[in-house]
């Protein structure tokens, strides 16, 4: 960078996802001046693009529905999780930073209500969490338009297209951070209260994923935009941050959940072979099991049109059928045995009943109308990576603790970029809920 500008905040927050805009947001409104910085275009980060699940506990939602809830229940779903995942992983789990999540994840709920986001429902997930608690965005763009509008109002300074580069710290405490523009243009922003970071995941980067994960292809396709390459990660480290689970790359079926409530899976041979929205690691375990690893989604025109985008999201090739003859011929299935697997599917769905007798599925399309609109699509499922899991390790405040375990003056970190809760990385609707709580706490202990 050459020579460079230097511009004065309260907090400064790197990222605008979900925990960086609660973060913003938070602090604005107690009161400190903001700048946020963001290296697309646009604010929202890869939850604008999300499925919109979010799971939270003791809502106003569940209570219109008569669901009885409490943190120490969250708590406990999340730490069955970390225990499915220790085998493959041997994880580190924060206790403290989930006990503190769980506790305020509820008026995480209510304060996304107030900012005026919309919800449309409660889905069941019996297998990861004990209740259900959680909810569906009406439209996961909220993200960006309803924030927008409330950063605009309090006054935040928003930089898109910048990239920080390095913390910039002072007196042994981080102070501020370096900041690259288009053409190379540098500033240097400088936070008189704190520094929150929260630039998401590394799965973009194939340089961090071979360095932390050499036993896998660090190539595979993953979920999210390609700015997520662990930016925050390196700075954080940098600034003498402990980063945990870094190992913690899980690799997925990749399809956005919003869609799969609308699909089947089959077989080459025509038949699906497990519950299709049920928990990651064992949709991932049933494909596993199929010769060769091969297995397909199917939808109809109505999903097609509605889901467009995520569709185009999963990447893999599509094919459209006017039959379901042709899609049988294309798989190399017996036209027969498709046909009576979709006509099985479709009495489920259409008969009302909670669950499917096949598989115990219990999410099913909205409304309940089954595979009935050619042109019929067809994708091949893929295994890709996940979001990955590993990041700086943080107090219940979310300070960035160093490798003895000290808060590092004036830096927070919350969202993808922090380790506290992540190891429960397959527990549906964490990552947006998390986001969104512990970012208002990040938001609140900058000002503090």
């Amino acid at each position: 960078m050459g020579e460079k500008d230097v511009l004065h905040t309260d907090v400064l927050v790197i990222g605008a996802g979900p925990s960086g805009l609660a973060a913003a947001q938070t602090a604005a409104a107690g009161g400190a001046s903001v700048t946020i910085v963001e290296a697309t275009g646009e604010i929202g980060g890869n939850a604008a693009f999300s499925t919109g699940y979010l799971a939270f506990a003791g809502t106003s939602a569940q209570r219109k529905l008569g669901i009885a809830d409490s943190p120490d229940a969250y708590l406990a779903d999340l730490l069955a999780e970390v225990e499915h995942r220790r085998e493959l992983f041997d994880p580190e789990f924060d206790t403290a930073v989930a006990e503190r999540f769980t506790r305020e994840s509820g008026a995480g709920f209510e304060y996304l209500r107030d900012l005026g986001f919309w919800f449309d429902r409660i889905v069941s997930r019996p297998l990861q969490h004990s209740v259900d608690r959680t909810v569906v965005m009406t439209a996961p763009a909220q993200f960006r338009d309803v924030f927008a509008d409330h950063l605009e109002r309090l006054g935040v300074t928003v930089l898109v297209r910048r990239r920080a580069r390095e913390l910039v710290r002072a007196g042994g405490a981080v102070t501020g951070a370096l900041i690259e523009g288009p053409g190379g243009t540098a500033t240097e922003v400088r936070a008189a209260r704190g520094v929150i970071v929260t630039t998401g995941g590394y799965q973009a980067s194939s340089a961090l994923r071979a360095r932390h994960r050499p036993d896998a292809d660090p190539d595979s396709p993953y979920p999210g935009l390609d700015t997520n390459l662990g930016d925050g990660h390196l700075m954080l480290e940098q600034a003498g941050a402990a980063l945990v689970n870094m190992h913690m790359v899980p690799e997925v079926v990749l399809i956005a959940s919003r869609l799969i409530e609308e699909c089947i899976a089959v077989t080459e041979d025509g038949v699906r072979f497990h519950d299709e929205t049920g928990p990651e690691a064992l949709r991932l375990r049933a494909l596993r099991r199929l010769p060769g690893a091969i297995g397909y989604y199917l939808c109809d025109a109505r999903t097609a049109q509605g889901k467009a985008q995520l569709l185009a999201d999963v990447p893999a090739p599509k094919k459209t059928f006017e039959s379901l003859a042709g899609v049988a011929r294309a798989i190399d299935a017996d036209p027969a045995v498709l046909a009576d697997t979709i006509r099985r599917w479709n009495e489920t769905v259409e008969s009302g009943v909670p669950a499917d007798p096949e598989f115990g599925r219990v999410v099913f399309p909205r409304p309940r109308t089954g595979i009935t609109t050619p042109p019929y699509t067809v994708v091949p499922m893929v295994v890709g990576t996940n979001i990955s899991a590993g990041g700086s390790r943080v107090s219940p405040d979310m300070e960035v603790l160093d490798v003895r375990a000290r808060p590092i003056a004036g830096l927070y970190a919350a969202g993808d970029c922090s380790a506290g809760i992540s190891a429960a990385i397959g527990i549906g609707g964490l990552h947006l809920a998390a986001g969104i709580t512990l970012g208002r706490v990040a938001g609140r202990s900058a000002c503090a």
